[in-house]
């Protein structure tokens, strides 16, 4: 079984001109270009108070995620993308993509329906990791506490 199906490089080209894309890289200006532009058209549509409200801490979130966390990823091939990780965001998203064309013709709202399916994605991994350490408690505990 193939667990890791590609590495993202962790910078575009070669030799000395190479650009880094995580941390202080492409993808972060990407990010602060488009981040930007949303939240100067939502400034001017809605006022720079709703803006900063709506849009101000997940661009700071995701821009953080890419200065600091993507190039902690980086394992000297690139940022690895894991086949488990991939085909559990494509179902989670699958499923929530049909829950909501199933959903609308019996009355749910979609954004109901994306927050409750954000919420039960959370809450499964959560329940998932508890029910494997209690699983396998002897690998994350010492003996001398197992009752």
């Amino acid at each position: 079984m193939l667990s890791t199906l590609f590495h993202i490089p962790a910078r575009i080209g070669s030799g000395a001109d190479a650009l880094p894309l995580f941390g202080w890289g492409m993808l972060l200006l990407a990010w602060a270009l488009l981040g930007g532009g949303f939240f100067a058209h939502t400034a001017w549509s809605r006022g720079p108070r709703a803006a900063a409200a709506m849009l101000g801490v997940p661009l700071l979130i995701v821009g953080a995620m890419i200065l600091w966390v993507l190039p902690a990823l980086d394992d000297g091939q690139g940022v690895p993308v894991r086949g488990y990780g991939l085909m559990l965001l494509l179902a989670a998203g699958a499923g929530t993509w049909l829950s909501i064309v199933r959903g609308r013709p019996l009355g749910f709202d979609a954004d109901t329906i994306l927050a409750l399916g954000m919420e039960v994605f959370l809450w499964g991994l959560v329940g998932a990791r508890l029910f494997y350490v209690i699983e396998y408690h002897d690998r994350f505990f010492d003996a001398g506490i197992a009752a």
